[in-house]
């Protein structure tokens, strides 16, 4: 099988995914395209959407017909599956990366404020690790490279910055699948899948007080 060259790139991914359901239509995981293919020929899974832009097509036999054409499909029901076949962890928070931190601070250095790409951004420890800043949501921002090199590994007070705004950790607003968390973060890949996602993404934010960052890392966060 091959699939249409034109097709959307999803997320984070150059290939479509597909939302899994379990009996109850609730989502228990995400599949890339050909493993929900093989599930659906298998008899496993049954097809509830479509991307309407990603044709699958196979090649062609000797009468020119193919023996694959047809959408590719952007949601599943698996209808063999076993309650405990995905050992589905339950979590509350996002996962703490790349992608993650990156729209939380949608999309600015944290300092100077120019608007970044994902891959002109870098993650900053605020309070250094050197010093024993933690590798945590609250102490982790988004910083273009300029602005990470001169901070290096400088506290604010040392170089006189000020941080206008302070974010807390973005938390679910009730507990979801781990392993859908990890693939998706706070995003809805496709529109389709917005009637099974049952989560939103909150998070509070907060003007930072002009104080130094210990004392204020020592003050109770509001989540």
């Amino acid at each position: 099988m091959k699939v249409n060259r034109k097709r959307r790139r999803h997320w984070n991914t150059k290939r479509p995914q597909v939302l899994v359901l379990n009996k109850a239509m609730l989502p228990i995981n995400v599949f890339d395209f050909e493993d929900s293919l093989t599930s659906w020929a298998n008899g496993r899974a049954r097809i509830i959407h479509t991307y309407s832009e990603v044709m699958i097509r196979s090649g062609r036999n000797l009468d020119g017909t193919r023996t694959v054409d047809m959408k590719c499909p952007s949601v599943i029901t698996m209808v063999d599956c076993k309650p405990s076949e995905y050992n589905t962890i339950m979590v509350k928070t996002l996962p703490m990366n790349k992608r993650n931190i990156y729209e939380r601070d949608k999309g600015k250095c944290v300092y100077c404020g120019r608007k970044m790409t994902i891959e002109e951004c870098t993650i900053d420890h605020v309070y250094p690790k050197d010093l024993g800043g933690l590798n945590d949501w609250m102490n982790v921002r988004a910083a273009c490279t300029m602005c990470n090199g001169k901070k290096d590994n400088k506290t604010l007070t040392e170089l006189g910055w000020k941080l206008k705004t302070r974010v807390s950790v973005p938390t679910l607003s009730s507990e979801a699948p781990k392993n859908i968390i990890h693939h998706i973060g706070g995003r809805i890949p496709h529109e389709s899948w917005r009637s099974y996602i049952y989560w939103e993404v909150k998070t509070k934010e907060k003007v930072r007080e002009d104080v130094d960052y210990i004392k204020w890392e020592d003050q109770d966060v509001a989540i």
